[in-house]
């Protein structure tokens, strides 16, 4: 009679090790699956954010109706704004493509402050207060 007993608790513990082996795995699965994701996630919105800064960055230090060699990136980067970016990048982007498309003049600091300052928040990297400012280069100047 005790050596069933025995068996018998042998036999529970053993199961009870093996129930608790398949959960811990199922979860750390899960978490990495998880953490996979997030970090692709993360991956190209920094890649979004970065493309997006650029950009318009360079549209910024353009004349406006001076701009066809970055017609395309700026309307695959409007895209990109409107599938990946804020409700504040999107409000923005929306009334940089409205002042374009009548020709107006466009001051671009705020939408390219709300790149920089969402890019070095997803870096994890302290905030900058001031204007974005760029230098150009004119090479039709000598």
């Amino acid at each position: 009679m005790i050596s069933i007993l025995i068996a018998f608790t042998l036999i529970h513990f053993l199961t009870s090790l093996w129930i608790k082996a398949k959960i811990e795995s199922s979860v750390k699965h899960s978490y990495d699956k998880s953490l996979d994701a997030l970090r692709k996630q993360r991956d190209i919105r920094i890649s979004y954010l970065v493309n997006a800064f650029r950009v318009l960055s360079k549209r910024a230090n353009i004349n406006n109706g001076d701009h066809k060699e970055l017609a395309i990136e700026i309307e695959s980067i409007l895209a990109d704004i409107q599938l990946l970016g804020t409700q504040k990048q999107i409000d923005a982007a929306k009334m940089f493509a409205v002042a374009e498309s009548r020709k107006e003049l466009i001051e671009m600091d705020d939408l390219l402050n709300t790149f920089r300052d969402e890019l070095r928040q997803e870096l994890s990297l302290p905030p900058i207060n001031g204007r974005i400012w760029n230098l150009r280069y004119n090479p039709a100047e000598k």
